[in-house]
């Protein structure tokens, strides 16, 4: 598996066990461990036939550990399994894998990333062309100049 941090690492398992009605009959965790040793839980979700997929955002660069625990120990496939993966620093200029996800900052005021970057949230609203008579071609320049202005939303 290859991912960056702020990114979503991917776990597949396969079960050991054919289930009538798996959603109901099973419950999977995982467990994911930050080099530092930060455990980040997350539950399993069913996709199809025996395959079972737990996925995490990596907030840390890095070798995770991960661990699965089933509700029924006797599945080879899904109880006490184990592995690791790195996670690499991210390289791009997308903010939200160089400062992570939105969060409501401390003081409950403003919008920040997950390290504390203030995230400037610039709001504009596009009206659908149809519904007030603009042309094709001025939406575009409307689109364009939203753009331009370094709009972070739109509606």
């Amino acid at each position: 598996m290859k991912v960056h941090r702020w990114g979503v690492g991917e776990i597949t398992l396969k079960s050991s066990k054919t289930y009538r009605d798996p959603v109901r009959d099973v419950d999977l965790g995982v467990v994911f461990v930050s080099p530092a040793g930060r455990e980040l839980t997350r539950r399993a979700v069913w996709d199809g036939e025996e395959r079972w997929l737990a996925r995490v955002e990596v907030p840390e660069a890095g070798r995770w550990k991960w661990s699965s625990h089933c509700s029924n120990e006797g599945n080879s496939g899904l109880n006490e399994k184990g592995g690791e993966f790195d996670v690499a620093e991210y390289s791009g200029t997308n903010p939200v894998y160089l400062h992570g996800p939105l969060t409501v900052s401390a003081d409950g005021r403003r919008f920040v990333h997950a390290d504390g970057t203030p995230f400037f949230w610039m709001f504009d609203t596009a009206v659908t062309p149809a519904t007030v008579g603009i042309r094709l071609s001025t939406t575009f320049v409307v689109i364009s100049n939203t753009c331009l202005r370094s709009v972070s939303v739109s509606d």
